[in-house]
């Protein structure tokens, strides 16, 4: 029992403790699964770069929502009828809203 802890420390001291212990055997296994933890750690970072870059897109949309929702309402009021009698007057035009609906003329060819 001492001889082989004797030899293990010494293994383990010139850097010969995988060859002590019989891992050789198990070095395709081993760079196996040293090959797909990187491989794990690679996909885990490439999906948290995405999510990333989803958040910062949904702000940003968020806030062109907002733009596009306070240029619509300006529109809005700039089109309005009240607005547009109001300007009509102002310059002095006899232009007036219609009272009666348009007649719609139905064409038949």
């Amino acid at each position: 029992m001492k001889g082989k802890l004797k030899n293990l420390t010494m293994a383990m001291l010139r850097g010969r403790l995988m060859l002590a212990l019989g891992f050789d055997k198990y070095l395709p296994q081993i760079v196996f699964f040293f090959f797909m933890m990187i491989c794990f750690i690679g996909a885990n970072l490439g999906f948290d770069s995405t999510m990333h870059r989803l958040k910062q897109n949904k702000v940003v949309l968020e806030n062109l929502k907002s733009l596009y929702t306070d240029t619509i309402c300006t529109l809005t009021s700039l089109n309005s009828v009240d607005k547009t009698e109001q300007h009509l007057k102002k310059m002095g035009s006899k232009v007036e809203l219609p009272v009666k609906q348009a007649i719609v003329l139905n064409r038949e060819d």
